[in-house]
């Protein structure tokens, strides 16, 4: 796989350890909860295999548009294509007398709309033409199926915590890349939120929106050896470095990367 195939993984693994994060505090607001079903399923539902997201302009854009088709997915159909084959089997899929089920590329072209957009579970519905309840249990199952399947090739284990360890990662840098001296490539990223009540300028960031910060720091593979979620926006990044546990242990020498002084000398 490219260098640049291997980024574009290595982001959407980011954003999946992100929906872990945050799911739990994100409500659907379904107004229809609790009401009684006059129907099983609603009519403009039963045609999203004909006139759906996926079945429709997903589908044009593959075949007509490739740069807006990964401006939309946040990845090419060829890479769509790959994380659909190593994906689908940890599905659950039959179809019933009553209905048929939602495809394995319904479900991750959901989950990835979601990642990348952080769209609503009701502008999702109309887009997908899928149920509010039955988005709220596609997107944490799909986030699970990715978690298993990506987080061994894009998420370093263990957490390098001594000498030997911290001078292997430098050394990849200087040898993949001759960067010297280097033991971390950092960056940060807000994730918009709809700010708590009462939470003033708490969540308030230097873009004008209310955000929680993710902070990574990966390896020379792209791997993540160190993730921080959930500070609030309106700190910097030197101010989300300084909090997070991996500045105290350092501060502390817990880590022990202090010596790593050798590679690209």
């Amino acid at each position: 796989m490219l260098e640049e195939e291997l980024f574009e993984m290595a982001e959407t693994a980011t954003m999946v350890y992100l929906a872990w994060c945050v799911l739990e505090s994100i409500s659907d607001d379904d107004d229809d909860r609790g009401k009684p079903r006059s129907t099983w399923q609603k009519k403009w539902l039963n045609r999203r295999e004909r006139e759906g997201f996926c079945a429709k302009l997903l589908m044009e854009l593959r075949e007509e548009e490739p740069e807006l088709y990964r401006n939309v997915m946040r990845m090419s159909s060829k890479q769509f294509d790959y994380l659909l084959n190593l994906v689908k089997p940890h599905f659950a899929i039959a179809d019933t007398k009553l209905r048929q089920s939602i495809s394995a590329e319904a479900r991750l072209a959901l989950t990835l709309r979601y990642l990348a957009t952080g769209e609503s579970f009701n502008s999702l519905r109309l887009l997908f033409r899928i149920a509010l309840p039955t988005i709220s249990a596609i997107i944490p199952e799909v986030l699970d199926a990715i978690n298993k399947i990506l987080v061994g090739d894009f998420f370093k284990k263990p957490f390098p915590k001594n000498e030997v360890e911290w001078e292997a990662v430098a050394k990849q840098f200087w040898d993949k890349w001759q960067f010297p001296h280097c033991i971390g490539a950092v960056d940060g990223k807000h994730v918009v939120i709809n700010a708590p009540p009462n939470a003033g300028s708490i969540y308030y960031n230097y873009k004008g929106t209310h955000s929680i910060v993710l902070m990574g720091i990966a390896d020379a593979e792209y791997k993540f050896l160190y993730v921080d979620v959930g500070r609030n926006g309106r700190f910097s990044d030197g101010g989300v470095f300084t909090r997070c546990s991996f500045s105290q242990d350092l501060n502390r020498n817990d880590t022990s990367p202090a010596q790593i002084s050798t590679y690209g000398s």
